[in-house]
């Protein structure tokens, strides 16, 4: 909002208006808009995920086993047959805009580049992080989440608390934390 002078930039304003409608468990949810002290200090309340992917990738003792790995992208997938249900899609797709909960839940979130789409389908530009594949549904009816190893629940998908806290202070416990783990 710094550099803008007309009012609320575009993609704020459509990130907005579509999340305003999305309601999914891997979607991020708004809770609501607050308007600060100056009309430039506009805030979204999201609901809260404890990381992002792409951090978490970074600092990993370990990599995810690939049955986590499938209980990952089946969440990412149902968040965007979603989406194309609902005739929006994301556009900005990448890991840093995936997020998880300590709950093992993933949700999408960024939708500054998102669009909602209709038929006949207007033209939109081709210069956009996520390339286009089309379908979420194909992609979740796929053999690879039908073999072993199988995806996991999100619930026993590994917590990592000293990953979270890493930047208020040190981590005091090394490796992966399990829940139900003391």
């Amino acid at each position: 909002m710094d550099k803008e002078k007309d009012g609320i930039p575009i993609s704020s304003l459509r990130e907005i208006t579509l999340l305003l409608r999305l309601r999914h468990p891997n979607i991020v949810e708004l809770k609501e808009v607050v308007v600060g002290n100056h009309l430039e200090s506009i805030f979204l309340v999201m609901g809260y995920c404890e990381q992002d992917l792409a951090s978490l990738l970074e600092n990993m003792p370990t990599p995810f086993s690939e049955s986590q790995v499938k209980c990952i992208v089946l969440q990412v997938l149902k968040g965007l047959q979603f989406l194309h249900r609902n005739f929006i899609i994301h556009r900005d797709l990448k890991v840093s805009n995936l997020l998880m909960t300590d709950k093992g839940c993933v949700k999408t979130a960024d939708f500054g580049l998102a669009r909602a789409y209709g038929v006949p389908v207007k033209p939109m530009t081709p210069k956009v992080v996520t390339l286009w594949w089309a379908t979420a549904a194909d992609c979740l009816e796929s053999s690879y989440f039908k073999e072993k190893p199988l995806p996991c629940e999100p619930e026993l998908m590994p917590t990592f608390p000293h990953h979270r806290n890493k930047r208020a202070a040190p981590a005091t416990a090394e490796g992966q934390s399990r829940r139900g783990k003391p």
